[in-house]
């Protein structure tokens, strides 16, 4: 049986925050960089297990963020750019265990290749992660690797600027 709970009702986190990066890697749930009472940008990363518990908390590498996407290929877990840093991070527990040792920097800035993605939708399809729009972008990227970049398109305008959008297929 799967049970909801409400994080902030059941006082299971810290601090009340928004904009955290989630998804569900390696057995359990992580937050990734958040805007503390929707304000200020932090960089913790919590590891949650299926009762929303904290087994684990993080201080990553880079910078305080949030906004961020998620991705999980090449079965590591990614941290997509931010509300204001366009680097991508993967997190592999093999590496160090669930410590800020097992996050590597992958690329320190994408935007210089497919433009700046503040709030962006992304997902993962069929082995490629696909970036799109943002406050101020209208094009579809793809990569398998987060350095090399494939353009796939414009938005259409219906969906111009498209900026928060979270999928999963």
């Amino acid at each position: 049986m799967i049970s909801v709970k409400c994080i902030k009702q059941a006082n299971l986190l810290p601090n009340w925050f928004d904009g955290a990066t989630a998804g569900y890697y390696d057995g359990y749930i992580h937050l990734v960089g958040q805007a503390e009472k929707a304000v200020t940008l932090r960089n913790t990363h919590y590891v949650l297990d299926s009762n929303g518990e904290v087994v684990h908390a993080l201080t990553p590498p880079f910078g305080d963020r949030a906004e961020g996407l998620v991705s999980h290929l090449n079965g590591k877990m990614y941290q997509v750019g931010s509300i204001a840093i366009d680097d991508v991070w993967s997190f592999d527990p093999s590496i160090s265990g669930y410590t800020d040792a097992s996050w590597r920097r992958v690329n320190p800035d994408f935007s210089s290749r497919i433009g700046r993605r503040v709030m962006a939708g992304g997902c993962d399809a069929n082995g490629w992660f696909y970036i799109f729009g943002g406050w101020d972008n209208n094009t579809v990227w793809k990569t398998r690797d987060f350095i090399d970049w494939t353009f796939v398109g414009e938005l259409p305008s219906e969906i111009n600027r498209l900026s928060s959008a979270g999928c999963c297929l």
